[in-house]
This record gives C-alpha cells, structure tokens and sequence, in this order.
C-alpha cells in the first residue's frame, strides 16, 4: 500500500528529526521554509525515505537529543555534509561560521568534546580529527591553500 508506514519509528525523536529537516526544505507553508528550501536547501535522494535516512543515522553515532547539523550552511542535507551536534553548539554557530565558544581561534577547527580530538573542516569537507591543535590547524591551513591557491595564507 502506497504511503504504509513499515518502520514502526514514526513517534521516534530521530524521525520527528527527519520529518522536520524534509519540512524545511520542502514545504512552503513551514515556519522556517524561507531560510531552507527557499534559499535551495534540498534533502538528498537518498535520504526523502525515512528508511534511507535511518541507516545513515545507524553509523553517525546519533543519540537522542542531538539534532542535525549542516557542515556548509550552504549545503545540502546528504550524508558527507552533514553530522549530529547538541542544541548548544548548533545555537552556538555565529554568522561567521565559528561557534562562540571557538577555543581553536580559527575557523572550522573546534573540539569535538564527544571524541575529545580537534575536528577539522574546510568548505563542509570534513578534514579529520587531531590529537594536536597545532596539527589540525596545519590541515585546515593546507586545505586552505590548496582550494584558494592561498589567497588568505598570510593571517
């Protein structure tokens, strides 16, 4: 039957998770539509079923009370651009890219206090996680000059 829901997760938090990012990005009428769908914010194919979204779920370490989070503000909800951070560090996000509580002083390094390694972006690419700031701060800068051919080398 078309629409039958198989998954018995529909009163699920991670699937009111779902149902909300699809929501944004989808439906006109939402509350928040304008900043999502509106700019051109899509869902990924694969993730327009509940199911597909679930089993990308199973594997990025998603425990209830963590929301979704989009590695380039300017991406798509897809499976290499997005991750799962608390309510805090999403409300902690400024204009700039960097959090508020930024103890690295460079944007797209922070700590990732679930793994307790510096976590290192560059335009959404997830970089990896470092032992070392000064080590993640080299990645990121390297990223840098490879994408920029160093245009901002000099800071």
């Amino acid at each position: 039957m078309v629409g039958e829901i198989t998954h018995n997760m529909s009163r699920s938090k991670i699937y009111k998770v779902w149902d909300s990012m699809k929501g944004r990005c989808s439906r006109p009428h939402t509350k928040l539509y304008r900043r999502y769908g509106g700019r051109g914010i899509t869902v990924c194919n694969e993730w327009l079923s509940f199911e597909g979204f679930y089993e990308w779920v199973k594997i990025s370490h998603y425990e209830e009370g963590l929301c979704i989070d989009r590695k380039d503000n300017d991406g798509n909800y897809e499976p290499n651009n997005c991750h799962f951070i608390t309510n805090k560090e999403n409300n902690d996000i400024g204009k700039t890219g960097m959090r508020k509580d930024n103890r690295s002083g460079v944007v797209g390094v922070h700590w990732d206090t679930t793994n307790f390694k510096w976590y290192v972006q560059f335009k959404g690419i997830y970089l990896g996680r470092h032992k070392l700031l000064e080590d993640a701060i080299e990645i990121r800068n390297q990223a840098e000059t490879e994408y920029l051919g160093g245009i901002n080398n000099d800071r």
